[in-house]
C-alpha cells in the first residue's frame, strides 16, 4: 500500500502536491462567498456569436416537474428544483449543476431554472454546484445561452439581467481562489475557460484580471495539452472531443488577438478528430470514453492509413466502410493519468461500417469492481500474464507503478493498409520474469487482418488474451482454432496458431454510462514458453 502511493505521488506536479494541501486545509474552513460588486452584462448586442449546443441539451425531460436525464439516470428533483441531486451519485449531481440542459429551454423557463439555482443553492462547504468543476461549465453555459438564445428577453429584463450579472460575478470570483490546480489538465482548462468566458460576458471591477487571468491560463494549457498531432494529451477521445468543443465556444467570444490563437488549436485537434470516429460516427472508446458525453465531429478523414504518433493511435479508414485503430501510445500525462485505462496494445475494428471489435467503454467514474474491470487489462483487446495489469490501476482514478511503450515500426502500405510493430514495459517486474508482450499488426484493408505477439521473460507463465466483439457479432466454432463470423451481414473468418486454449465467453460492454450490455469474447491462453501466437482474420 505504502509503495503504491509512493508510485502514484511521485509523478505529481508540486504545484499539484502544494494545493492538494491547501484545499484541504480550505475544506475546514467556513464558506464565505466573495462581496458582491455592480457587475453587469457587458454587450447586449452580439448576434454574430455561434455555440453549438452541448450533448446535454436534452437532458431536462420535464422542467415543469424537474425531471432529468444524466448519464443514463432519470430523476424527479420537483418544482423548485432540488438542488442536492436527492442523493443522486457525484456525477449525476455534476451534470445537473452543468446546466448544459439549459439549452433545451425556451427563455422564460431558462430564466426560472437560474433564477432558482440563484436563491436555492447558495454557497456552502457541502454544495456540489459551488465545486470548481461544475461551477466552471454552468458558467460556460449560462454566458453563452443569454448571450444568443436568451439575449433577447435579458435585454428586456434589467431586473433579471441585474441579479445573473451579479450572480455570475461571484461565480467566477469565487472560482478565482479554487482553481485546481491540485488536478490540473482539463479541470484547470475549464476553469479557465470559464474566467475568459465570464471576463467577456460581464463588466465591472475585477473583471479584465478575471479575463486576462483566464487567457493566460488556457494559453499555457492548450500549448502543454494539445499534442503536436493535434490529440488531447489525456488520450480520451471522449475528452479529446470536449477540448474540441471548448476551443471552439472560446473562439465565438475571442477578441483581438486571442481568435487566431484558438484557431489554430480548433484546427489541429479537429483534425486529430477525424480520425476517431468509426464509420457510425461515434468515438473509439480508448480510456475513458462513452458515448452521448460530448458531441463528436461531423467529419471523418480521408481514406488511407493515419497516424497520431505523439498520442501513440495508429490506422486505416476504407471508403467501403473498414477502419481500425491501434493503441500504442502512452497511458496519458503522468501526473494526471485519472481517464487511463490499461488499454497498450489494444485496438478497435469497424468491418462493412459496423462494429466488429471495440473496447469495453465506460459505465461508471464511482470505485469499485465495476470501475476497476472497465480500466483493467482483461477488459481490453490485447494479453496479460496471470491477471497481472499494465499499470497499477485503484480507486477510481489512480495509478501507481505505469508502463512505458515503444514503436518499433510503423510502416504505410500502399493500398492503405499498414504495419505496426510495438512493445510495453507494463510487466517487467521481478513477479513477472521481467516479461515483455510485442504485437505485429499487419492490416491489409482487401482482405485479411493478421496480428502477432510474442512474449519473453525469465519466468514461464500462462498468458491471457481477449478479443472483445460487438454484441450483434455471431460467432461459430468451425474447428478447433477456427471460427466463422457474421458481423452486420458479411461474413469473415477466424484463425488462431499457437494458443493452448481458445474459448467462447460473454464480456461486458459498456458504450454509455450506466449501461452494461452482453457480447461475445474469444479468451485465448499461452504459455511464454511457446513464444509467440499468430492470429488472423480473412475476409
Amino acid at each position: 500500500m505504502v509503495l503504491r502511493l509512493f508510485q502514484t505521488l511521485r509523478y505529481l506536479k508540486p504545484v499539484q502536491l502544494r494545493t492538494q494541501v491547501i484545499r484541504r486545509i480550505q475544506a475546514k474552513c467556513p464558506f464565505h462567498l466573495p462581496e458582491a460588486k455592480a457587475w453587469t452584462w457587458s454587450n447586449p448586442s452580439r448576434p454574430e456569436l455561434r455555440f453549438q449546443e452541448p450533448s446535454g441539451a436534452s437532458a431536462c425531460l420535464n422542467f415543469p416537474t424537474g425531471k432529468f436525464s444524466f448519464v443514463g439516470v432519470e430523476e424527479v428533483l420537483g418544482s423548485p428544483i432540488d438542488w442536492s441531486g436527492k442523493g443522486a451519485q457525484r456525477l449525476w449531481a455534476y451534470n445537473l449543476h452543468y446546466f448544459e440542459w439549459i439549452w433545451g429551454l425556451n427563455p422564460d423557463d431558462a430564466k426560472d431554472a437560474c433564477e432558482q439555482w440563484i436563491r436555492h443553492h447558495s454557497g456552502s462547504a457541502s454544495a456540489v454546484g459551488w465545486e470548481p468543476y461544475p461551477l466552471s461549465l454552468r458558467i460556460q453555459n449560462w454566458c453563452a445561452y443569454w448571450q444568443t438564445k436568451g439575449s433577447d428577453l435579458l435585454q428586456q429584463d434589467e431586473g433579471f439581467q441585474k441579479r445573473l450579472a451579479v450572480s455570475l460575478g461571484l461565480q467566477a470570483t469565487w472560482l478565482t481562489k479554487r482553481l485546481e490546480y491540485h488536478i490540473l489538465a482539463n479541470h484547470l482548462l475549464e476553469n479557465a475557460a470559464a474566467l475568459f468566458v465570464a471576463g467577456h460576458f460581464l463588466q465591472g471591477e475585477g473583471i479584465e484580471r478575471m479575463r486576462s487571468l483566464g487567457w493566460k491560463i488556457v494559453k499555457a494549457q492548450l500549448q502543454e495539452q494539445v499534442l503536436a498531432d493535434g490529440m488531447h494529451f489525456e488520450r480520451s477521445p471522449m475528452y479529446h472531443f470536449r477540448v474540441t468543443y471548448l476551443v471552439d465556444m472560446m473562439k465565438a467570444w475571442a477578441g483581438e488577438g486571442e481568435d487566431a490563437a484558438l484557431e489554430a488549436y480548433a484546427v489541429k485537434l479537429g483534425e486529430a478528430g477525424t480520425q476517431l470516429l468509426h464509420p457510425d460516427g461515434e468515438i473509439a472508446l480508448f480510456n475513458d470514453s462513452a458515448f452521448g458525453i460530448y458531441p463528436p465531429g461531423k467529419r471523418m478523414a480521408l481514406s488511407g492509413s493515419f497516424a497520431l504518433p505523439t498520442a501513440g493511435y495508429y490506422g486505416s479508414r476504407s471508403k467501403n466502410g473498414h477502419y481500425i485503430i491501434c493503441d500504442a501510445g502512452a497511458l496519458g500525462p503522468d501526473y494526471q493519468p485519472g481517464h487511463a485505462h490499461c488499454d497498450l496494445l489494444s485496438f478497435e475494428w469497424s468491418f462493412f461500417g459496423k462494429r466488429l471489435i471495440s473496447d469495453t467503454g465506460t459505465s461508471t467514474y464511482l470505485p469499485g469492481p465495476s470501475r476497476l474491470y472497465e480500466r483493467s487489462t482483461a477488459a481490453h483487446n490485447t494479453w496479460a500474464p496471470e491477471g497481472g495489469e499494465q499499470g497499477e490501476i485503484w480507486s477510481a482514478f489512480r495509478l501507481g507503478r505505469r508502463p512505458e511503450v515503444q514503436v518499433h515500426s510503423w510502416e504505410p502500405t500502399a493500398n492503405g493498409g499498414f504495419i505496426l510493430e510495438a512493445c510495453h514495459t507494463g510487466f517487467d517486474r521481478k513477479a513477472f520474469g521481467h516479461a515483455m508482450h510485442t504485437r505485429t499488426f499487419r492490416y491489409d484493408p482487401e482482405g485479411s487482418l493478421r496480428i502477432e505477439d510474442r512474449f519473453s521473460g525469465s519466468k514461464t507463465l500462462s498468458w491471457e488474451g481477449h478479443f472483445h466483439f460487438d454484441p450483434d457479432v455471431e460467432i461459430y466454432e468451425i474447428s478447433s482454432g477456427s471460427f466463422r463470423m457474421l458481423c452486420g451481414g458479411k461474413e469473415l473468418r477466424f484463425s488462431v496458431a499457437g494458443a493452448m486454449d481458445i474459448r467462447i465467453e460473454e464480456s461486458p460492454f459498456s458504450p454509455q454510462f450506466h449501461q452494461q450490455l452482453s457480447r461475445p469474447c474469444l479468451v485465448l491462453t499461452c504459455s511464454t514458453a511457446q513464444s509467440s501466437v499468430m492470429v488472423e482474420f480473412t475476409w
